[in-house]
């Protein structure tokens, strides 16, 4: 808004003295093989991230089915280094496709990374717990290792986890003649390793499909055990080969272990169907500190649900809190195959639900209160698949999740997909309690403000393009100059420059090498546009706007086009406040505004689309008062957003990171700015966040989504299944 911008201009020229809402990435796949590829059973993790932010994924790679619902096949790796944004070609690790390979597992910790699969790749037709280890974040890996020695009988369904350096592999093995859980560990990276350890207690019902967490010397264990495993008239039941998980009726146990798993405390029975089990199976486990998080599906009703139980406790016994589902139950959906992963409060649990005859979705739910209360499951399949799609979920420090899946592409085939989700926060500069402009950010929901810098004026925050750290400009050291700063405030580091004046309104480009800003000229009081290398050298003046001879004369709000060849920016240069565009070196300067109507002769704080091919603003009278209104990116086919009576006014719009919606600041209630969202058509406009007083908001700017760059689809995932 003019009132509010004018206060904005009068800054330059003056010299001052909530889990909640998050974005999705696109769906992107990471394979493109001809051979259906894979994720597995839910006990296990095929996405990790490692504590530099590095996520590795691994599935299988089928190349031939073998009954009874066995495969041949090959284990295939990809890695990303940007927070899933781009991903590695897929590579295979386990060599030739074998029989009976499956249910490959990744574990992340520091620059080690563990896979472990089962597999008959000796030859013997014995299946063997196999694994992997690199030590250089993927890049290279040792030879594979058989993990369940002395190999004496058939062993399958493995899980690993590793903290610091230590890592723990778990599996079911018939050694004693029916399956147990066997655990083996290794405290220095594979290095070395303990004897294997039998972690079920003998009972003479298989146990199966393990589920293994740790933190520090703490092991934490849970799986599916048959010991209860009775009919109606509680006589003992047999699943049969087939293992028809609607006839079997396991249930789920725990143990942990406090000393590297040397020994062990008593079982703990998780779930407790009445009258008889009911069908519970498949745990996935999650550990932080003390808290041990358990997700597993039970057909305790009329379909299969998602229940969540936790212990605050570290897992002793006599901790566990009664479960609860946290899938929805709407009498057609059976929910299953749930994984969860934990970040300190932060939970994610992802499974598919089927509903026939639609098909099959992914769906996640999300806890930001360490479990207590958990969100509406989210679905993020872009439409039904026909065939189980077996998700998996990591969390990386930045906060970010990750999930994978498999669907059928255009061919048919299954393949590999990933989406990322990252808590969508919104940064926007505001006056504090002593009358200085201080940053904060809020969750696009208007939950959880907090304020994020304290010394002197800080202004005109935005957030660089990967999302990751916000740049403004302060005058904490006197003159007010450039500034990046973690999400939390964290981190603040000047942007060192030899260009003088003031600066205001800086922006990043896409590729993260330049930095634009608007620096105040000491000789003419002017604001113009500059260019600089990311790290503050090879400075470059873009603009030199001729004195208004009405009004203050300036440039601001640079803005990089999406392939960074573009600048947009605000300027007086024909002698009112216009939209303007130019190459990014300066050159082919090109006015796109000239009074988009009789009552908005003025216009300013331009801003992209995420896709690029429309620009908010702001038009009206210069210093007094506007609205919102939205163009193409050529100038053309200018609509007005907002409308209300002068002299209010509103100002200082950005987009969502999908383009849907659009945050302004506001007025209209005539006592207090307010900051404002609508659809991106203007429509269903309401307050988001309030409170702010009187003195104006410098700047808004909505934390950029999650775009993948994964590999081509063949022409999209189009399933013909």
């Amino acid at each position: 808004m003019k009132g509010i911008c004018g206060a904005l201009l009068s800054a330059v020229l003056a010299l001052l003295p909530a889990f909640g809402s998050a974005d999705w990435s696109s769906p992107q796949a990471l394979s493109n093989s001809a051979f259906p590829s894979r994720t597995q059973y839910n006990f296990g993790w095929a996405i990790d991230v490692d504590g530099a932010g590095v996520a590795h994924a691994a599935w299988l790679e089928v190349t031939s089915p073998d009954p009874p619902g066995y495969t041949t096949g090959r284990v295939m790796y990809s890695r990303s280094a940007d927070d899933g944004l781009s991903w590695s070609p897929p590579m295979p690790l386990s060599g030739a496709p074998q029989p009976f390979t499956g249910n490959p597992r990744v574990a992340a910790s520091g620059p080690h990374v563990y896979v472990t699969w089962h597999g008959t790749h000796d030859g013997s037709g014995i299946p063997k717990i196999y694994l992997l280890h690199s030590h250089t974040q993927g890049f290279s890996w040792n030879p594979p290792r058989i993990v369940n020695t002395p190999a004496i009988a058939g062993a399958a369904w493995p899980s690993v986890n590793a903290c610091g350096d230590a890592v723990h592999v778990v599996w079911s093995d018939s050694r004693s003649g029916v399956a147990e859980i066997y655990l083996r560990s290794s405290p220095d990276a594979g290095g070395n390793w303990t004897a294997v350890r039998q972690v079920s207690s003998p009972d003479g019902r298989s146990s199966w499909v393990p589920t293994v967490a740790c933190w520090g010397e703490a092991v934490h264990v849970a799986w599916s055990d048959e010991r209860h495993n009775v009919d109606e008239a509680g006589q003992p039941y047999d699943c049969g080969i087939a293992r028809d998980n609607t006839a079997c009726r396991e249930e789920e146990y725990y143990r942990r272990s406090t000393d590297f798993g040397a020994s062990w405390e008593p079982e703990v029975r998780l779930t407790l169907d009445s009258p008889v089990p009911r069908s519970s199976w498949a745990p996935s486990i999650a550990v932080w500190h003390d808290n041990v998080h358990v997700v597993f599906f039970d057909r305790r009703t009329d379909r299969f649900q998602v229940y969540y139980k936790r212990s605050t406790g570290g897992g002793a016994p006599h901790t566990w809190e009664p479960e609860r589902m946290i899938s929805a139950d709407d009498g057609a959906t059976d929910n299953a195959r749930p994984v969860i992963a934990a970040s300190g409060p932060d939970l994610h649990v992802v499974w598919f639900g089927t509903k026939p005859p639609l098909g099959i979705n992914v769906l996640h739910a999300g806890s930001s209160d360490n479990g207590t209360s958990f969100g509406a499951p989210v679905t993020l399949t872009p439409r039904p698949s026909m065939g189980e799609t077996h998700p998996s979920v990591a969390v990386s420090p930045r906060k970010s999740a990750h999930v994978i899946w498999y669907e059928a592409d255009a061919r048919g085939v299954d393949q590999i997909v990933h989406r990322a989700l990252r808590t969508s926060l919104i940064v926007f500069s505001a006056m504090d309690a002593g009358n200085r402009f201080q940053i904060y950010s809020v969750k696009a929901d208007g939950s959880d403000r907090k304020q994020l810098t304290r010394q002197g004026n800080n202004v005109t925050p935005a957030w660089t393009p990967d999302g990751e750290r916000i740049i403004f400009a302060s005058d904490r050291a006197g003159t007010r100059e450039s500034y990046l700063m973690n999400e939390d405030g964290s981190g603040v580091s000047r942007i060192e420059t030899s260009v003088v004046g003031n600066k205001l309104t800086p922006s990043m480009s896409h590729d993260r090498s330049r930095i634009a800003f608007a620096a105040e000229n000491p000789h003419t009081g002017h604001p113009e546009i500059w260019v600089v290398k990311a790290d503050g050298t090879g400075p470059r003046q873009l603009t030199v706007t001729p004195t208004a001879n009405v009004g203050p004369t300036w440039s601001l709000f640079p803005r990089f086009s999406l392939d960074d060849s573009k600048i947009l920016y605000a300027s007086t240069q024909s002698g009112s406040s216009q939209i303007w565009i130019m190459n990014g070196d300066g050159t082919d300067k090109r006015r796109l505004t000239n009074g988009v109507a009789t009552d908005a002769p003025d216009a300013n704080a331009p801003n992209w689309s995420p896709d690029g091919r429309h620009i908010v603003f702001w038009a009206g009278f210069e210093t007094q008062y506007g609205e919102i209104w939205t163009m193409d990116a050529d100038g053309s086919n200018p609509k007005q957003l907002t409308d209300q009576p002068a002299p209010l006014s509103s100002d200082n719009p950005a987009w969502s990171p999908d383009g849907s919606k659009i945050i302004f600041d506001t007025n209209r209630s005539r006592s207090n700015v307010e900051i404002w969202i609508m659809e991106a058509n203007g429509g269903n406009q309401r307050k988001l966040i309030g409170g702010l007083g009187a003195g104006g908001v410098m700047q808004m700017s909505w934390r950029p989504g999650l775009q993948g760059k994964g590999l081509p689809l063949n022409e999209g995932m189009e399933p013909t299944r």
